[in-house]
């Protein structure tokens, strides 16, 4: 509380002083960044703030849409020859910031650099399911699959670079074919991207210059905005600080995420094991108090792990509301009357903390009392992933395709595999209906499948859903299109403009 207090006495000062009003120049976009961009090649980057830079700078043969569909983008047709050969055509004429025409051979070799023995490419696993790229003209190409993947189209979203120029080029100097070109780069400072106009793939952008300015700290952003000095901050406002800009006249334009926050139980646990525990966590929590009041109204209560604008998503017919006494019963059916004693790991990440002592204080109410341990970020994600929790709470950030339930629920994706079926959940139903969805072509049955997926883990409760956080993004009155992707990516940066005050 002492830093909002203080936080509001500056916004007080600067609000009194009229520095409320844009200062930056009417052809620049000015977005707060909150880290250093580290890899401009979108097949090497890891971060976050490097593939925000990326989605501009360059394009993929597919985008995902608002309900997470892939749709064309290089890409001008392509057919399913049959479940594990994909034949496309490219669009004519595209080409990259360097005048060089984009063709097959192009693509062929983003995906030949991807899969190489030798590379360290975190989208390597991603695509090993590819066989071959076979280039067949100029803007013609074919994949062939080692076996049939429903997510493939979804995940060809990655940068298209031109084959020409080096990786180790690419990670300092883009060259890409999307809206924008990059003119500067001061590392820890800021990234100037420029406007593609005469000659671009695509229509213009409005705005002909974005700076992305690198603000890691919080106030700081909030006091860029207050003095003009910044337009637009993305998913970096918290919810309370944001509320209180948006009372003072600034935007703050939500849209429904895809980032889901879960709290996640190891079932390996001699106590953890019992459904009927993790049921009566699921009943102590009042989610509905802890996005209203801690997230200030900026996310939803989560049914599962799909968000409700999802094409796959189904609502369960199993779900838990806060109810304290049906979670006191729980216990006590599960031979634990006087209650348990659990271990909660997390970050040091102060709003993750803030939630948890929302939660801890409600499962204390019927007996569950709750140790919390935080550990920075590498430490953390270190025990996780050996299985060293009882239990622990994390997001899974933009999620696209439901193909991801395949390495968190499948009983053969776990850390000692490779996988991320963290908490050792088995099924051998869920096993089959993965396995089955994975291959399945057609939308309208691959979505029966997920759905049968989601009431299962509904009722198994290997996580316990919490919140889908809302896109927040915060702007200066005078900005335009402001509409934040469900994917959280900077892609609406084309579509925003400035009016003249």
């Amino acid at each position: 509380m002492k830093t909002f207090s203080y936080l509001l006495w500056l916004i007080w000062l600067v609000v009194a002083g009229g520095c409320h009003s844009p200062r930056t120049n009417a052809g620049t976009l000015v977005v707060a960044l909150e880290a250093n961009p580290t890899n401009f090649d979108p097949r090497f980057a890891r971060d976050i703030y490097s593939d925000n830079v990326n989605k501009l700078v360059y394009d993929g043969l597919f985008r995902v849409d608002r309900s997470g569909r892939p749709v064309p983008r290089l890409v001008a047709a392509y057919t399913a020859e049959t479940p594990v050969s994909w034949h496309m055509l490219l669009r004519p004429g595209v080409r990259f910031h360097d005048g060089t025409p984009l063709t097959a051979r192009d693509v062929a070799r983003t995906f030949e650099i991807i899969l190489d023995p030798d590379s360290v490419s975190p989208l390597r696993g991603t695509f090993d399911n590819i066989e071959s790229i076979e280039v067949l003209g100029d803007y013609e190409f074919r994949f062939r699959l080692k076996q049939a993947r429903a997510s493939f189209l979804s995940d060809l979203t990655i940068g298209i670079p031109p084959a020409h120029v080096a990786p180790d080029t690419l990670k300092r100097t883009p060259v890409g074919t999307g809206p924008y070109r990059l003119a500067g780069y001061i590392p820890s400072e800021k990234v100037v991207l420029e406007a593609v106009e005469e000659g671009g793939n695509w229509p213009p952008p409005a705005m002909r210059r974005v700076v992305m300015q690198v603000i890691p700290n919080e106030t700081s952003r909030v006091l860029g905005l207050l003095h003009g000095s910044v337009d637009l901050a993305i998913n970096n406002i918290t919810p309370l600080y944001a509320r209180h800009l948006g009372d003072k006249g600034f935007q703050v334009v939500t849209g429904p995420g895809a980032n889901y926050t879960y709290l996640a139980f190891n079932l390996r646990d001699p106590v953890l094991k019992d459904p009927r525990v993790r049921q009566a966590f699921a009943h102590a929590i009042d989610r509905d108090r802890l996005v209203h009041y801690r997230l200030r109204g900026m996310a939803s209560v989560a049914t599962g792990y799909l968000p409700g604008f999802h094409w796959a998503w189904r609502q369960p017919s199993v779900t838990y509301g806060f109810d304290p006494d049906r979670a006191r019963s729980l216990l006590g059916e599960a031979g634990y009357p006087g209650g348990i004693e659990v271990e909660w790991k997390t970050s040091t990440n102060k709003e993750a903390l803030r939630n948890i002592e929302v939660m801890q204080e409600s499962l204390a109410a019927v007996g569950i009392r709750v140790k919390v341990k935080s550990y920075e970020w590498a430490a953390l994600f270190d025990q996780i992933v050996r299985g060293d929790f009882q239990v622990f709470t994390l997001s899974w950030v933009a999620i696209a395709d439901p193909d991801m339930m395949y390495s968190i629920f499948h009983s053969r994706e776990t850390p000692d595999r490779g996988g991320k079926n963290r908490g050792y959940y088995s099924s051998p139903e869920v096993d089959r209906l993965l396995e089955d969805a994975r291959t399945e072509i057609d939308p309208e049955r691959r979505a029966g499948l997920y759905g049968e997926v989601q009431e299962i883990t509904a009722r198994d409760l290997p996580y316990v859903p919490l919140f889908w956080r809302d896109n927040i993004a915060v702007a200066q009155p005078g900005i335009r299109g402001v509409e934040p992707d469900p994917a959280a990516s900077f892609w609406m940066i084309e579509n925003i403009r400035k009016e003249a005050r």
